[in-house]
């Protein structure tokens, strides 16, 4: 057989066939690969949403447990907006750990903060100055864990 027409079958097949199939590969590994990048920074930007409102409620915990006890101690009703922060503040929880495992350092350091909150509103004999302190280093774990968590995310 004659070397031009070996070569040009060849040329013929890996143009017509070997090539498409190769770059019809390489597209659907690109789509994947953006695809899971995307996803990934959904994950990412609600999780970073999640733990700003954590922080917002969080901002405000000490302040609002003051107003419980002062409603308690004069036998009035706790101000509506003050019960609704405290459902929020168990229902993030929660929300929380549909974005993350349980034993991630968020959510630790956020049931903690949690755990903190609820001596805080059951003084038992706790020193209330002691108990902010303790809250708000709680808080401030907390907020250090979910930043070296969304900076890893970047990662």
């Amino acid at each position: 057989m004659n070397s031009t027409l070996i070569l040009s079958a060849t040329g013929i097949i890996v143009s017509g066939v070997v090539g498409p199939a190769i770059s019809g590969w390489a597209a659907r590994r690109a789509d994947a690969q953006r695809f899971n990048r995307d996803q990934r920074g959904k994950h990412r930007e609600d999780l970073r949403m999640l733990v700003d409102e954590a922080a917002a409620l969080l901002a405000v915990g000490a302040t609002n447990l003051r107003q419980i006890r002062e409603a308690r101690k004069t036998d009035r009703e706790e101000p509506d907006e003050v019960r609704d922060w405290a459902s929020n503040v168990h229902a993030l929880q929660q929300r929380l750990l549909l974005r993350v495992a349980p034993y991630d350092l968020v959510t630790t350091t956020y049931r903690d903060v949690r755990d903190a909150l609820v001596t805080l509103d059951r003084p038992n004999g706790v020193v209330l100055e002691e108990a902010v302190r303790d809250f708000e280093q709680k808080r401030l774990a907390f907020l250090a864990a979910a930043r070296a968590s969304l900076e890893k995310e970047l990662a």
